[in-house]
């Protein structure tokens, strides 16, 4: 996600653009060594520091319940082609329903500003570049992204309009391992859903089938909110009200859902569990010493979190990482070295680690 203080073509062309300025954070370390963009198996390692930091557990004020899986639909996209939703279920042993996973990695796929696909290794904390994407989006900019379980990456991309709003939003959709391969979704957003953080999440621990769910910001007004997309219409169902700023989601295959947020008007970003039936916040984790910065990110895998944030030259991200199961004793731990590009969506399918290798 970008802030909305966008340095794109698109602002340029029109009078105006919203703005909203955020602090930022020292320098975490080096630069990557140069790689082959043309490889999609070249990485960039950056390696991993240890470090400390905070992110103390706050007591719930909401319960969780799990949702369930939809039957599979279909949309036509704009070239007259049957896209068929991420979503189904198959009946499961354990009584559940299961849904498969195809063509897509364990780890955390990211979204350049220039709308270039890569891949992020946790263990490794290297860079792979998958390719551009091919989306046919005009002098919109991709914002964020998700990644669902059959390999497809979800972007959107916004462009700014005269009139109320000011912004407009579109979905696209392309393969991770074939990026270049995209086409409009026929996504029809609910007023104010133009502009948003996004990711699928499973129903539950019995049903792994996954749905996308969107958080459009609060501007202080109180007009936040989580919604869900219906698979029938393709268009925003809202789940509840949710004001707490500007935010980003990241889903997990035993049906969790979070929100890396903070307050439209500044302040200390948080980690927010959510409630996927109500939108009501059933756990916050202060990130104390994180901004979300004007491109920000994140992803869940292996039993923590991923941050990407904006570094302070501007052209790249810096990557920290919140111990969230406590596994090598809790709080944030700054990655080393910068990612090679300003990463503004990072997406998790729910096939993704739910623990630590090993």
């Amino acid at each position: 996600m970008q802030g909305l203080e966008l340095s794109l073509s698109v602002c340029v062309a029109l009078t105006a653009c919203g703005s909203t300025q955020r602090s930022e954070l020292d320098p975490a370390g080096g630069t990557p060594s140069g790689a082959d963009d043309d490889a999609a198996d070249d990485t960039k390692s950056t390696g991993n520091d240890s470090g400390s930091g905070t992110g103390e557990r706050q007591d719930s004020v909401g319960d969780g319940t799990e949702d369930h899986g939809e039957d599979p639909s279909e949309d036509n996209g704009e070239d007259g082609s049957t896209l068929a939703l991420d979503v189904g279920s198959t009946p499961d042993p354990d009584g559940g329903a299961s849904c498969g996973c195809e063509d897509v990695d364990d780890g955390i796929y990211v979204l350049g500003e220039a709308g270039d696909l890569w891949f992020y290794d946790p263990p490794t904390n290297a860079f792979s570049i998958r390719g551009a994407h091919g989306c046919d989006a005009g002098l919109s900019a991709p914002f964020s992204m998700s990644v669902s379980r059959r390999g497809n990456a979800w972007m959107d991309f916004i462009g700014f309009i005269p009139g109320p709003g000011g912004v407009s939003g579109t979905l696209h959709r392309a393969p991770v391992s074939a990026p270049g391969d995209c086409a409009d979704s026929g996504y029809m957003p609910a007023p104010g859903f133009g502009m948003v953080g996004m990711a699928f999440a499973s129903a539950g621990e019995l049903d792994n089938c996954d749905q996308l769910y969107m958080v459009t910001g609060d501007d202080g007004s109180g007009t936040g909110a989580l919604a869900r997309l219906d698979p029938g219409t393709l268009s925003t169902e809202i789940v509840g009200a949710l004001d707490i700023g500007m935010a980003e989601l990241s889903g997990t295959g035993d049906g969790r859902l979070f929100a890396f947020a903070a307050p439209s008007s500044g302040g200390i970003a948080s980690l927010h569990q959510l409630d996927k039936e109500t939108a009501a916040i059933i756990e916050t984790v202060p990130l104390v010493g994180l901004s979300l910065t004007q491109a920000f990110a994140f992803g869940f895998w292996g039993g923590d979190f991923y941050f990407f944030t904006e570094s302070s030259t501007g052209s790249s991200s810096r990557v920290t990482r919140l111990d969230y199961d406590g596994s090598d004793g809790g709080g944030l731990i700054p990655m080393s070295g910068l990612a090679p590009i300003r990463i503004v969506g990072a997406g998790v399918s729910t096939c993704a680690s739910l623990t630590p290798e090993g």
